[in-house]
């Protein structure tokens, strides 16, 4: 670097620690910007359309169905019963995603393999 810059860039440190009012908002304001918009901007997902294919119908499938009711990540908007109907609601734009539950579900649960 030249030495015209360095001077500038010296002469600026020397004022900043001169006047501690400077100091301090230096110091101060980005914390302040990192706590504030660390909480206004969030990059939580909420209420995703969801199509729901439960081709067990059991107990465990619905108790699994209100566990994503539950938690207003997913809005489960379609009971459908084939992959067309999930196909075609997703190319329509009607929802983000489908959950498929297998027939067999329960007895995979029961085996840990669910």
């Amino acid at each position: 670097m030249n030495s015209r810059l360095m001077s500038i860039i010296r002469k600026e440190f020397i004022q900043i620690f001169r006047d501690p009012r400077t100091l301090v908002l230096i110091i101060l304001m980005p914390i302040m910007q990192l706590f504030l918009l660390g909480y206004a901007a969030t990059t939580d997902i909420k209420n995703i359309s969801l199509a729901v294919w439960d081709q067990s119908q059991s107990p465990q499938s619905r108790a699994l169905l209100d566990a994503f009711r539950a938690a207003n990540y997913f809005s489960i908007d379609y009971p459908v019963y084939s992959a067309k109907e999930y196909t075609d609601l997703i190319e329509a734009g009607k929802i983000r995603a489908a959950l498929i539950i297998p027939p067999d579900y329960e007895t995979r649960l029961l085996k840990g393999k669910a």
